[in-house]
Parts: C-alpha cells; structure tokens; sequence
C-alpha cells in the first residue's frame, strides 16, 4: 500500500556560547548558503546511526577513500613477515643453534629459584602470538 507523501521538519537548538555549537552554527549558515544543509543533516543522522550500529557501510559510502585507509594488512605483507622470520632462523641455526657458545652461568643457586607452575594454555597459536608481537615491533 503506496504511503501519501507528506514531510516533517525537526528544529533543534544551538548553544552558541560553547565554542563548537557556534563553529557548527556558522557550518550550518554556510552549508544553507550552498543549499547542502538539508544533504549534510541526513548524512550526518544516517553516518551516526550506522556507526552506532557498529556499522561502517555509510562511511565508505559516503569516504570511500577510508576503505584503504582501515582495510587489514594483506596476505603479502604477511608471507613477506613469515620469510623473514624463516630467514631469521636458519641464521641462527647457522651459527649452530644460536644458544651460547658456553652454557649461561647461573646468577642465583637452585635453592633461591622460585617455584615455577607450567600450565598448558587450551586454544592459543603461539605462532600467531609470536606473529602479531612481531608486528607491533615494526610499529614503533
């Protein structure tokens, strides 16, 4: 059943004693000057509520360049990460193993060690672990 078409208007009030009610004042003056107010409210409601909703659909619809901008690391940036790491280990293991080329003197005798309880952790991938800590280094 087609509706009857009829329009609604909403008012609303500005504090433009508060510095950014009186910068969006003037935004709405110049918005009404180029006659986009009307486009920018239902953008803005429509941006607000999507992101609310845990959304970003109207983001990129209306800045599709933000796609990029948040889009995940790509498969390549990780295979490249991984042949590091393979690169990284048989370095080490060149120089046999890498451990020490003594066995580490101990700084404090068995005695003073203190009790360590070794739990398995259910459900974690240690390399994936070991991948994301890799990642956060290359951000600092």
């Amino acid at each position: 059943m087609p509706r009857e078409p009829y329009r609604i208007m909403q008012k609303f009030w500005l504090d433009v004693t508060k510095d950014t009610e009186y910068e969006l004042a003037a935004a709405i003056t110049d918005l009404k000057k180029n006659r986009s107010y009307t486009a920018a409210v239902r953008d803005g409601l429509r941006l607000i509520l999507d992101l609310r909703a845990g959304k970003l659909d109207v983001l990129i619809e209306l800045f599709p360049w933000i796609k990029d901008a948040i889009k995940p690391q790509t498969a390549t940036q990780e295979d490249d990460l991984k042949r590091e790491l393979v690169a990284l280990r048989e370095a080490v293991m060149a120089r046999g193993g890498g451990g020490y080329s003594t066995p580490p003197r101990r700084l404090v005798s068995d005695a003073e060690m203190p009790d360590v309880v070794m739990k398995p952790k259910t459900g974690t991938d240690a390399a994936a672990n070991f991948l994301a800590s890799l990642k956060g280094l290359q951000n600092l």
